[in-house]
């Protein structure tokens, strides 16, 4: 989950248990969401969508404690897919 100098402090998430439910593709890891769900109540961000957005325009900072092997999710993949 984490990397570089700031990974210790980011610990303690490990603890909580991670839900499991199925998904089309890669899923992003429920660590890495959860840290950056944290990081963000600390910006302006007020919906999820607000949260997406700002995840995207700090990915390189996000990325000094993060891996984000496969990015940060996109507005997509926080909404349900209805299927007909």
């Amino acid at each position: 989950m984490t990397s570089g100098k700031g990974a210790p402090r980011m610990n303690f998430l490990s603890e909580i248990d991670q839900p499991s439910w199925p998904r089309n593709g890669t899923p992003h890891d429920f660590l890495e969401m959860l840290a950056i769900a944290i990081a963000a109540t600390f910006s302006p961000c007020e919906t999820v969508d607000d949260t997406v957005y700002w995840a995207g325009a700090k990915q390189r900072c996000l990325r000094k404690f993060l891996l984000l092997t496969i990015g940060v999710p996109k507005a997509r993949c926080h909404r349900p897919q209805s299927r007909i």
